[in-house]
């Protein structure tokens, strides 16, 4: 079984205080989408304010925006839904606007990686601004060209598995990552562009971190080839993603049914559906507790999709 990690991001932010406008985001106009789980630190201090919002960005573009929601009393938490026409590769940058209207640019950044989900209600991604500071060897994101599925980051072991389509040439990839504040990597002593320097990884390739206070520690590349996978984004789009009550399936194939499972494995429903070409599916997840969940679909001719759902 595939070991699902949560990722716990740090991103340091600064301030600086512009007119007051509304962000906004058309779902319908994109294909693929991720989330962060998120609490924001502002001075030390968590943002805890019932209007506050967080948004997304490519560019000038806003590709995500989520208020503040309540939990356990408090409006601490942002479920943030962030929306690409390409399943990964693009750098999104993140805004904080609090009530007052002042708003927070953030300096760190991740690449989009369609179905991501980074953080939890437990353990949400921590955004912070400089009077925070926090040190790390860890990767935030760490992406290959043309890579298949999302990377597989173990912070424990410190390896990262990628997988690419077995005719990929491994001679020469170019890796796009991003690091904590401070923090430099390198190979075999020659430091690491992000998104510029070039590997063979032909064989396992060994990062060496060096992070903010010169500690250092050794991660393993490592590459899995497989066959041509089933292209599940443009098979099945679910939505909206986070949900607290109902979410849709969209099929562009024949569905003959869809499960519902914890991230432990536990089944809470089956649902044989049997729908058309282009038809959709609603299940009821009102009841459920706040978490992640996996949905399985399977397709008429056996394939089966899977997609991340949170629940808050």
């Amino acid at each position: 079984m595939k070991k699902i990690i949560t990722t716990l991001v740090y991103l340091y932010i600064g301030i600086i205080t512009l007119n007051a406008q509304t962000w906004s985001v058309e779902p319908s106009n994109y294909e693929f989408s991720m989330n962060i789980i998120s609490k924001v630190y502002v001075n030390g201090d968590t943002i805890n304010e019932q209007n506050a919002q967080l948004g997304a960005f490519v560019g000038a573009e806003c590709r995500g925006v989520a208020k503040s929601i309540v939990n356990n009393g408090n409006y601490k938490l942002f479920l943030l839904t962030i929306y690409s026409n390409v399943t990964n590769g693009e750098t999104i940058k993140f805004q904080l606007a609090d009530k007052s209207g002042s708003k927070y640019i953030i300096e760190n950044k991740i690449i989009f990686n369609s179905d991501a989900i980074y953080g939890s209600v437990d353990s949400p991604v921590l955004f912070m601004d400089k009077t925070m500071k926090y040190v790390s060897t860890n990767f935030i994101s760490f992406y290959l060209d043309n890579q298949l599925l999302e990377s597989e980051i173990d912070t424990i072991n410190k390896t990262i598995v990628i997988t690419l389509d077995k005719k990929t040439d491994l001679t020469s990839l170019k890796s796009t990552f991003f690091l904590y504040p401070g923090a430099k990597a390198y190979v075999n002593k020659v430091e690491q562009e992000s998104g510029v320097t070039t590997n063979n990884f032909t064989n396992s390739v060994v990062y060496t971190i060096v992070g903010g206070d010169s500690k250092t520690i050794n991660w393993t590349i490592s590459i899995k080839l497989i066959d041509d996978i089933v292209d599940k984004h443009k098979i099945v789009r679910v939505y909206p993603n986070p949900t607290n009550n109902f979410i849709t399936v969209e099929n562009k194939q024949t569905v003959r049914s869809v499960k519902l499972v914890t991230i432990s494995g536990q089944q809470l429903l089956e649902k044989e559906v049997n729908s058309n070409i282009d038809g959709s599916i609603t299940l009821n997840m009102l009841e459920l507790n706040n978490g992640v969940y996996i949905l399985y679909i399977e397709m008429d001719n056996g394939d089966i999709c899977t997609r991340k759902v949170i629940k808050y």
